[in-house]
């Protein structure tokens, strides 16, 4: 439901901001997932076998351990750059799609019209219906905001249909330091991948 799930992730956004200097690992309280890191490289696996989703992150970030639900939406897993004061923030959450909300199109219309509403000083910058997450056709926005606080932030937003759900990704960083972490987060968003599960169906 679009109502509960941006407003949640949003509260969330604006409280890693404050606490931003504060050094937030919370990994080892995870349940329901594997944390692999592969010893030759750099990157490591988040695998959570709930919500049958797996991908691949620097392993230099810290772990955000799930926030809850808010209605329908479901945060699943965050991720944080190693420099925190860069607010560098990947999250992945899913939806449950209401209210007529069935297709990419409808569902971006609907993001986009209550972010002008709760996000202040909100500005679009580019949108399309054509872009790809885990091999299914996904909508992607990006966009900024100020935050309370007077940060102006910088939003890439990701998501795919997967029947009556939707999963989308999303990247908010500082205006100032957003392009510097776009690399890194589109090969996060690049490995990500589905494991069908019975919560999928």
């Amino acid at each position: 439901m679009i109502n509960g799930f941006k407003k949640k992730y949003i509260s969330f956004i604006l409280l890693v901001v404050f606490f931003s200097g504060l050094n937030i690992i919370i990994s080892s309280y995870l349940p329901n997932l594997v944390y692999a890191q592969d010893t030759n490289t750099s990157i490591s696996t988040y695998k959570n076998s709930t919500y049958g989703i797996t991908i691949k992150y620097p392993h230099t970030w810290s772990i955000i351990d799930s926030a809850g639900i808010e209605g329908t939406d479901i945060e699943i897993v965050s991720f944080l750059s190693p420099n925190q004061n860069d607010n560098a923030i990947v999250g992945i959450h899913q939806d449950k799609l209401v209210n007529g909300n069935s297709d990419i199109e409808t569902y971006l219309s609907s993001t986009v019209a209550l972010y002008k509403n709760d996000l202040h000083d909100f500005k679009f910058i580019a949108s399309n219906t054509n872009s790809s997450l885990a091999g299914n056709k996904a909508y992607k926005l990006i966009y900024t905001y100020t935050t309370n606080d007077g940060f102006k932030m910088k939003d890439m937003e990701i998501g795919t249909i997967i029947g009556n759900k939707i999963y989308y990704i999303i990247y908010d960083g500082k205006d100032s330091v957003f392009d510097n972490y776009q690399p890194v987060v589109q090969s996060m968003v690049d490995s990500f991948k589905f494991t069908p599960t019975n919560k999928q169906k």
